[in-house]
């Protein structure tokens, strides 16, 4: 055990400078009044506890104060005070440490040096068990009975049982109030949940008219896709009267052989060539005349009359040509009439193009007829549908009603959610309210244990025997 072997007081109060070797066991310090007594508590209590604060007990005349503390184990404890400076020091195993700054608290190294502490009684009162005041009355003998009962309680560790009473009574009526507000929202809720019975009709009521909304769209939805329909075939017979006309500008080319009209051409393409070619040959012809006329060589001359001779051979074919082309220029008057006639002969074929296109075109818009036609005894269908949906305006109505019962629908499945909540809640409560009454008893059983083994009333320090122990005990259980 360790114990305070001696203590040394320089400047503290009436001291300028005192040793005191203490026991190991009691020390009752002894003496005439006003020599210094209460000043040695004084400065134990400073070194100790911290107490009291400020400077005032610094001897008059000097600048600072110190207590030391030797311990039994060779620990000191030096408590030192100036002006300006507040510190402890601590020297252990011949190692020094120094404390400053720590304020109104007490460095915990020093509180584990010397083990000494107060007990704290209750928030207003705490007790020192190492030191007694002088004046001081008998240990405990002049405190009320309720600090007599705190205090032995505190010292034995019965303080436990009491503050987990408290706590324990302090859950139990928070349950209970907590439990009594639960009840309050459960029978509230049941309450709206039987004001609302309906809401299973209200919800297959809204299921049907979900179906009907769905249908409707489903009919508006076919009534866009026929107008669409409806006015694509309207520029379909745009574009046929437009092909219509173009039609009747070409049924004269109905007359016409085509496969004559090109044979035709193709001979007068061929006459204009050999035309052309007698008029080159007329020309050479006449510059060959003039060669010989100009030529005094009769070599040259023979040559010439050989060249003229096949010129002249070629003249007689050229001849039987040109009796040819007499008889083909009624042909060719005949073709130019039928060129005059036919002067988009050119553009024949992108007009054979056209009309194959066309005719795609008609088969096509003869197809969308018929879908017209289906669309129109579809929309007639649909007609007499939506005429049964004359009272339509009224629906957004009904579906603004219905979308208030659908919100207070959600908010019932809520409240049942909340409910089952509550009463899973209100379960584990009743649960924790039974285990608390259980470790109440265990509780209540220890203190009686521990009454029967001490025989002591915690209160007045009488001698007790069972029925007082029972009478205690029922007390405790009714608070």
């Amino acid at each position: 055990m360790i114990y305070i072997k001696s203590i040394e007081i320089e400047n503290f109060q009436s001291h300028k400078y005192s040793k005191l070797d203490l026991s190991e066991n009691l020390n009752v310090i002894v003496g005439p009044s006003d020599n210094g007594k209460s000043a040695i508590i004084r400065a134990l209590k400073w070194c100790l506890f911290n107490e009291p604060k400020g400077s005032e007990f610094i001897r008059f005349d000097s600048n600072y104060c110190r207590v030391t503390l030797t311990l039994s184990d060779g620990v000191k404890i030096i408590r030192e005070r100036t002006k300006t400076k507040n510190s402890y020091r601590l020297i252990k195993n011949g190692e020094e440490s120094v404390f400053e700054g720590f304020g109104n608290d007490i460095p915990l190294e020093i509180l584990e040096a010397h083990r000494i502490r107060k007990i704290k009684i209750d928030k207003d009162n705490d007790l020192c068990l190492n030191l007694s005041e002088q004046l001081e009355g008998p240990f405990l003998l002049s405190q009320p009975n309720s600090f007599k009962s705190k205090a032995i309680g505190k010292i034995v560790g019965l303080n436990i049982i009491d503050e987990a009473i408290k706590d324990i009574n302090k859950d139990i009526n928070l349950i209970q109030s907590d439990s009594k507000v639960i009840k309050d929202n459960l029978s509230e809720i049941n309450k709206k949940i039987d004001s609302l019975s309906y809401v299973n009709e209200l919800e297959r009521y809204i299921i049907k008219k979900e179906k009907i909304l769905n249908q409707l769209k489903e009919k508006v939805d076919l009534l866009d896709k026929i107008k669409k329909h409806y006015e694509t075939l309207n520029q379909l017979n745009i574009e046929i009267t437009e092909e219509k006309k173009i039609i009747e500008k070409l049924k004269l080319i109905e007359n016409y052989d085509l496969n004559l009209l090109e044979k035709k051409m193709s001979d007068f393409i061929k006459l204009k060539n050999i035309d052309c070619n007698i008029t080159l040959i007329n020309n050479d012809i006449l510059k060959q005349q003039e060669i010989i006329q100009k030529t005094t060589n009769i070599d040259v001359a023979n040559l010439h009359i050989t060249k003229l001779v096949e010129l002249i051979q070629k003249y007689v074919v050229l001849y039987q040509i040109k009796e040819k082309t007499i008889v083909l220029n009624d042909e060719i008057k005949l073709n130019e009439k039928i060129e005059l006639n036919t002067r988009n002969v050119s553009v024949i074929n992108e007009i054979v193009q056209k009309i194959d296109h066309i005719l795609i075109k008609y088969n096509q818009i003869i197809d969308k007829y018929n879908k017209y036609n289906a669309c129109m005894m579809s929309i007639a269908k649909g007609n007499e549908y939506m005429r049964k949906f004359d009272k339509i305006d009224k629906l957004s109505d009904t579906i603004n009603y219905i979308e208030e019962k659908i919100l207070k629908f959600k908010n019932i499945l809520a409240y049942g959610e909340n409910y089952n909540a509550i009463k899973k809640e209100i379960i584990d409560l009743s649960l924790d309210y039974k285990r608390c009454n259980v470790e109440i008893s265990n509780f209540i059983n220890s203190y009686k244990s521990i009454l029967k083994d001490i025989n002591v009333c915690p209160v007045c320090g009488s001698e007790v025997d069972e029925s007082r122990i029972d009478k205690i005990l029922s007390i405790i259980e009714e608070e």
